[in-house]
């Protein structure tokens, strides 16, 4: 005969369909930032399950993290589990905003009654790794450092290596990793060089292998050759007890950012103010700063110091110094004046407090009589009062569908609610901040308390909050209602969770690329408007498109810029935001090149995008300089190519400062050659004429053909592959010409 138990088992293995079977992947892979979902499928007869007898459990190690059990409870707004697959074989585990501290062994658990079983899962995070080149400023023929930072990848084991022109540098220093907030890891490297003028056209790498990577990382940049600065201390004179400035002057540098601090007897000093650097006619840059102290008679035998920190520089430059006191006659009728004032003062100082000290004592006295009368009146007043108020309760919140800019209302029932014991507040909490933020401080929600009344109970008061959806600020945001009673701590609350905004996203329109100009290593910003921008739903990507290549490259281009989108201005709901692109243009790879600012949203499978270009990189100073100091080693030294460059510099170019190789460069070369040339053959003729005793040779007999047909020459040889460059430059040539062809021939 068949027992009870036997029974009940049979039943419930009929329900169950037979056996139950659990497939899950060993390992699983997910990138920081992304939403991942960790797979775990489950099998039995007849699907979907009875859900009186089905569970889901996931574990993080040994802790549970989320469950299903009819609801879904979870220990972090991140989890989720959708519960009408999860009926129907699907017990996947989704995580949004991976980060790197969601790494190590999940655990699906699947419970059928009377059956369980349970599988692991590996979860690795991988996260790229991004190039920063933190210096590159070195001093010529002098031991420098070449500094880059990598940042947020994942795991930590990295290699770094740095190369020159392709060769492998040595002496390279790797600090060790640092953990950031979103659980991913940075680290700093440096190599040490003493860099020469060949270096000047060469190529430097730093390079970056990770196990996120399919190929190495590489950033490449070339040396920027800096200038020390010089400290001049321009006042040190001071007087003693009396707020004074100090002051300096740092000269003759290159890059313009510079850092200057002051110190005495090692001590930094506050009130330091640091002027805007100035360009010198040289290219160069100076600055002033100045410090305000009020010396004291210890100060005579301290040690003032202004410290200055530059990007050429292997260590800080330091300037000390004492400061200078002002001649002070001995006056002794002052003095006397002092002493006797002084005395007045102490004596009526005296008389003064030991008036406070009798009021005190009379105060003192009143205030205790009055305070035992007034603690005999609240003692009676509480025995009157007193009394417990009833328990309050708080129910769930009622939702409603979020539809983007259609009012919905929240609704939240209290028992036991006394309006003038009890307060009632709601809250929203962002899923990205995890703050707090009263719903009172923005007027767009309006909230109240309503009452409902009930024949023969008390009445249910409601807390509403009425608002009108926006997708920026309420999709993810979870609305708390919260009940306090006046002048206690003691408070209850109830929660929506994450609430989702649905509806129709608007396109994104993008704007023109707005450019500045390129100049050498000195950094610049394109900056490109995009309207209808929904951060966390729009993304945002530049790309470059060089001047020998076919396909636009992100990849480590997008890692060695500066990237951000920046609040631009407001339109009613909707923000216009600017998408900046901020980086030092390198003319190997950036001259001529073509940028692109692309908007992908979702929905579309065509992003939007904007481009500009091509573009051109114009030189540094310090490239100019060279090119000027070689042009004048070639010229003869009568003519003054740098003076006529400076004339002729229409195209508002700084002085000494117009690019290499552009077309006004090439015209304003071709130029001067020619009036070299002209000026060459009026002295050769000249000296000719002078041995003839100013009689006309055959040779002599039309001198201005002459200097026509070797101009001419010239200028053809100079010409070959310029045909393409029109414009100012052309003008400037042909008025040069016209110069030439009429000489002011005295003979």
């Amino acid at each position: 005969m068949t027992s009870g138990k036997e029974l009940l088992c049979l039943l419930l293995l009929y329900h169950t369909g037979g056996a139950l079977e659990l497939i899950v992947p060993p390992t699983h892979q997910a990138r920081v930032g992304s939403n991942t979902q960790i797979p775990c499928k489950y099998k039995v007869e007849k699907l979907p399950v009875d859900v009186r007898f089905f569970a889901i459990h996931w574990y993080k190690g040994r802790k549970i993290i989320l469950s299903y059990d009819d609801i879904v409870t979870k220990t972090d707004p991140r989890y989720s589990l959708v519960p009408k697959t999860a009926l129907t074989g699907v017990a996947d585990l989704s995580i949004s905003n991976v980060s790197g501290f969601d790494v190590g062994v999940y655990t699906c658990s699947v419970i059928y009654s009377p059956l369980k079983v349970e599988k692991k899962i590996q979860l690795d995070i991988q996260a790229p790794p991004q190039i920063q080149i933190t210096n590159k400023v070195i001093a010529a023929n002098e031991e420098s450092v070449l500094r880059s930072s990598i940042t947020g990848f994942y795991p930590e084991d990295i290699d770094i290596k740095w190369f020159r022109d392709g060769e492998i540098l040595n002496k390279v220093t790797v600090d060790k990793p640092q953990r950031n907030p979103d659980g991913t890891y940075s680290v700093n490297s440096s190599v040490v060089i003493t860099p020469t003028e060949e270096d000047r056209e060469r190529i430097f790498s730093c390079r970056v292998q990770h196990q996120s990577l399919n190929v190495p990382l590489q950033e490449d940049f070339q040396l920027v050759y800096g200038v020390s600065p010089q400290i001049v201390i321009t006042n040190n004179i001071i007087s003693v007890n009396k707020e004074s400035v100090l002051r300096s002057s740092i000269s003759g540098f290159y890059p313009k950012d510079i850092d200057i601090k002051w110190f005495r007897d090692g001590e930094i000093l506050d009130k330091i103010i640091v002027d805007k650097p100035e360009r010198n006619p040289d290219g160069m840059y100076s600055v002033n700063s100045s410090v305000i102290i009020t010396p004291t008679e210890e100060d005579r035998e301290r040690i003032f110091s202004c410290r200055v920190q530059h990007q050429s520089l292997c260590e800080p430059l330091q300037n000390d110094f004492y400061l200078m006191y002002k001649d002070v006659t001995d006056n002794s009728t002052l003095i006397i004046t002092v002493v006797i004032f002084s005395v007045f003062v102490i004596g009526l100082v005296i008389a003064l407090i030991l008036l406070h000290s009798l009021h005190k004592r009379q105060s003192a006295t009143r205030e205790t009589r009055e305070n035992s009368e007034m603690t005999s009146l609240i003692n009676s007043n509480k025995s009157k009062t007193k009394g417990n108020l009833p328990h309050k309760k708080i129910g769930k919140i009622e939702l409603e569908t979020l539809v983007l800019d259609k009012n919905a209302t929240l609704r939240c029932n209290i028992s036991n609610y006394i309006a003038v014991k009890h307060t009632v507040k709601w809250f929203t909490r962002q899923e990205c901040t995890g703050k707090l933020i009263p719903v009172s401080s923005d007027c767009k929600k309006y909230a109240d308390v309503r009452i409902y009344e009930q024949p023969g109970h008390r009445p249910i008061y409601t807390a509403c909050l009425t608002f009108s959806p926006v997708l920026r600020s309420d999709d993810g945001t979870e609305f708390l209602c919260r009940v306090k009673l006046l002048d206690s701590e003691h408070m209850i609350q109830s929660s929506t969770g994450p609430l989702h905004v649905t509806g129709n996203l608007p396109d994104p329109e993008i704007g023109e690329i707005e450019v500045e100009d390129l100049i050498l290593d000195e950094k610049a910003t394109f900056r490109c408007n995009i309207s209808n921008y929904i951060v966390g739903k729009h993304t945002v990507k530049w790309f470059k498109q060089e001047k020998d290549s076919d396909e636009p490259i992100a990849g480590s281009y997008d890692r060695s810029k500066c990237v951000d989108v920046i609040t631009h201005e407001q339109s009613g709901d909707q923000h216009i935001y600017t998408a900046c692109l901020t980086f030092a243009p390198v003319k190997k790879s950036d001259d001529g090149a073509e940028f692109i600012c692309r908007v992908e949203h979702p929905g579309s499978e065509n992003p939007i995008e904007s481009s500009i270009g091509p573009v051109h990189v114009t030189d540094t100073p310090e490239t100019t300089k060279r090119q000027n100091a070689s042009q004048n080693e070639q010229c003869p030294p009568q003519q003054n190519p740098t003076a006529l460059q400076e004339e002729d510099n229409t195209f508002g170019f700084p002085k000494n400062v117009i690019p290499e190789g552009s077309a006004v460069s090439l015209e304003l070369q071709s130029s001067v050659l020619k009036q070299v040339q002209v000026q060459t053959l009026q002295e050769r003729d000249t000296e000719s004429l002078g041995e003839n005793n100013g009689i006309l040779s055959p040779e002599n007999e039309s001198p201005e053909q002459e200097y026509n047909a070797e101009v001419e020459a010239q200028s053809n040889e100079l010409s070959v592959g310029q045909d393409s460059d029109k414009g100012h430059g052309a003008s400037i040539n042909d008025d040069l010409e016209a110069e030439i062809q009429t000489p002011d021939k005295t003979i």
